[in-house]
């Protein structure tokens, strides 16, 4: 038995289930277009070449052996066949050249060989123990250096049969091999070129479930060497608005720590091309395993992988939050999750944007494959609930792994190899159908323009859904790169509204840092928040197509100005503009109270009201020396007798509410200006609208 030294061009641990619905296919490669994603790379051992319809492999040492293949879901249990022509045109003749099947990695794979001085091998390695079926034989079927030869593996029912040049050579029983992944391609040992054409598999491939309309002539664009590397780039985080994208680079030389990762991040230009990559400087970065898992809406806190100790070096795993700051950003703090376990090596979460809800991949006690997807629901501030399986629907009896949860908190994308794909691991979407987080649609494959025959994962979008960042090993600078491409319509979450602008003082439009909370209309119960920048007051909310809201900020001695959004009737992504004012409490301060709302032409309060009024009733409770002057204003429309009386009645029957909420009537002033103090002219609708309000000034503190 001859020995040699593997090297792997890409290492993956596969154990695919064919338990779905399988249809017999035929794959025929003549290699014109590269459809099924070969690997072309130059390296100081070995390249790879498609041209004019052939497949040219080179293999540059002396010593070792090099291997070219993809993923091909046939399934190795049932009847199939493989079959390409192989000519060796330089190199060592007494060394062989030929097939690799189920191959997962180097310590599991099959091999069929020749060498050109006409001997043929068959072995079987399984997990790391080689065994030769047929020790190196001689055959004058096989043809020497610069004349193809054609291999062919049959397995027919329990039998599997070896061909050279169209005459049978070996035949055993396929209980001698054991399929072991997805990978089918071609070995070359020592020095070597060899031209490979008319590659052809036929079998049972499982029957794939692609979203609608994945075939765009839509195609991955390399994001460019500002980010990309001959290192790997790995495990992208877009921020929701698009402008800043956050990755990994593996084993960076420039890294803080031996072999460790840190995060990196890039932000996009007004060309729409990316700037040069940034290296997050402390606390992120330290001498350990860094990397985002989700940015906030307001892109102003991060989820950070990990967990890091008081004076910023590493703790251990888990998940960890830093806020930016003044100086940059804040010590990461813990995450707690309840209950908290993974019993695989390696895990990946997704917080949605608006971090409400987190979704993991991790194996625990109840998972059905080697990792399954759990959401864990916010309790407080840093604290999530048990993880919970989502289900058979979802996961399978394989690898479910690196999900992303849209800003619609419906539309979840995840990798598998447990579903039907194209390659080794492929990106599926899929939408919940219900609150209960158990209820998903049938993942759909995103298709043949996302998904290779490679490895596929690590997918994310901003909110407007229009392109997906994921990580690809075609066409790139090396291992892997991260790349662009558009979505197909039906691949895309549902519309959200990006608001964004700045926290200000109503004052002197100074901007602020303040909390952000925003509430379904009608309800006090919050559904999600944000923090605007220390420095510039910028802040985004991301609100969820089909349904009201009403949203203000917070700060310490300051009184929010609500504001109100609806967007029922939201058809596609849209974004919107607009400034949040806050009003220091203090004597003549006049704030507008928004979200007041009575039936046209009346004074009667409707009860949409009732939540803005009772902030301003908590305020009063709140400071218990505070008086003020409810003041009501109308539009230029109508006498103004009619507009001041209206607006008297209004301001009336606001008080007349809080009054009955407890507040002593002593503190309360109620007057009516009619048309006489416009804050905008009355030319338009919008702007009448604008002065019809009702205000509260603070007369005392």
């Amino acid at each position: 038995m001859m020995k040699y030294v593997f090297h792997l061009l890409l290492l993956l641990s596969i154990n695919y289930s064919f338990a779905q619905q399988q249809v017999d296919s035929t794959i025929i490669d003549s290699f014109d277009n590269n459809i099924n994603q070969w690997g072309e790379s130059e390296t100081a051992e070995s390249t790879g070449k498609i041209s004019g319809g052939k497949y040219y492999v080179n293999h540059l040492r002396a010593e070792g052996s090099w291997g070219y293949f993809q993923s091909f879901p046939v399934n190795l249990n049932e009847n199939f066949s493989i079959e390409a022509s192989l000519d060796q045109t330089e190199g060592v003749d007494n060394y062989g050249h030929g097939f690799l099947w189920a191959l997962s990695d180097w310590n599991n794979y099959n091999a069929f060989l020749i060498s050109p001085n006409g001997y043929f091998n068959i072995s079987t390695t399984s997990d790391g123990t080689y065994k030769e079926l047929q020790e190196w034989k001689k055959d004058d079927v096989i043809n020497g250096i610069n004349t193809p030869n054609i291999l062919k593996i049959e397995q027919v029912k329990d039998v599997v049969t070896f061909y050279i040049n169209s005459k049978e050579v070996f035949k055993t029983n396929r209980k001698d091999f054991t399929p072991q992944g997805k990978n089918i391609g071609f070995h070359l040992y020592r020095t070597k070129k060899v031209t490979i054409d008319d590659f052809k598999i036929k079998g049972k491939f499982p029957k794939l479930n692609v979203v609608a309309g994945a075939k765009k002539g839509y195609t991955t664009e390399n994001l460019g060497d500002n980010i990309n590397t001959k290192y790997s780039e790995l495990l992208p985080v877009i921020s929701p608005d698009g402008k800043t994208l956050y990755f990994i680079r593996r084993n960076d030389p420039e890294g803080l720590g031996d072999k460790s990762d840190d995060v990196l991040y890039a932000e996009k230009q007004a060309d729409g091309t990316w700037g040069p990559h940034k290296r997050m400087g402390a606390p992120i970065n330290n001498t350990g395993f860094n990397f985002v898992v989700s940015v906030a809406a307001d892109n102003n806190s991060l989820i950070i992988g990990n967990t890091y100790n008081k004076d910023g070096t590493p703790k251990g795993s888990g998940l960890s939050i830093s806020y930016k700051i003044a100086t940059g950003w804040s010590l990461p703090e813990d995450l707690e999750i309840k209950n908290y376990y993974n019993k695989a090596e390696f895990n990946e979460f997704s917080l949605s944007q608006d971090n409400q809800y987190l979704i993991l991949a991790i194996q625990r006690d109840d998972t059905k494959g080697e990792r399954d997807l759990y959401i864990s629901f916010r309790k407080d501030n840093n604290t999530y609930s048990e993880p919970v399986n989502i289900g058979s629907v979802v996961n399978t009896k394989d690898m479910e792994m690196t999900p992303f949860l849209a800003s619609d908190n419906k539309t979840l994308y995840f990798s598998s190899n447990g579903h039907a794909g194209y390659g080794s691991n492929d990106i599926f979407v899929t939408r919940r159908l219900d609150d209960s987080w158990k209820k998903w649609s049938v993942p759909e494959n995103l298709g043949p323009e996302i998904n290779s025959r490679s490895w596929d994962a690590y997918f994310t979008i901003p909110a407007s859904g229009e392109a997906a960042y994921l990580v690809s090993n075609n066409n790139t600078f090396d291992t892997g790169d991260i790349v662009r491409i558009k979505l197909p319509e039906a691949a895309k979450p549902n519309p959200v509204v990006l608001i964004k602008g700045k926290v200000l003082n109503k004052k002197d439009n100074s901007p602020l840092e303040a909390t952000i909370y925003y509430y379904e209309m009608g309800s006090d119960i919050e559904v999600g928040s944000a923090n605007s920048n220390p420095l510039t007051g910028d802040y985004n909310i991301i609100l969820q197509a089909g349904k009201q809201y009403s949203f203000r900020a917070s700060k310490e001695k300051f009184y929010a100005i609500n504001d109100f959004l609806d967007v029922s009737k939201l058809e596609s992504y849209k974004e919107i503009e607009k400034n949040l004012f806050l009003a220091p409490v203090e004597v003549g301060q006049t704030i507008r109270l928004n979200n007041i709302f009575f039936d046209f032409n009346k004074d009667s309060l409707k009860t949409e009201s009732y939540e803005e009024l009772n902030r301003l009733v908590k305020f009063l409770q709140e400071n218990q020396k505070t008086e003020i002057e409810i003041s009501g204003h109308t539009d230029n429309q109508g006498s103004e007798e009619y507009n001041l009386k209206l607006s008297q009645k209004r301001a009336e029957s606001v008080s007349s509410y809080i009054i009955s909420k407890g507040i002593n009537k002593t503190r309360l002033t109620a007057k009516g200006f009619g048309k006489s103090k416009p804050v905008e002219s009355n030319d338009t609708e919008e702007k009448r609208a604008s002065n019809r309000r009702v205000e509260f000034t603070i007369l005392k503190q």
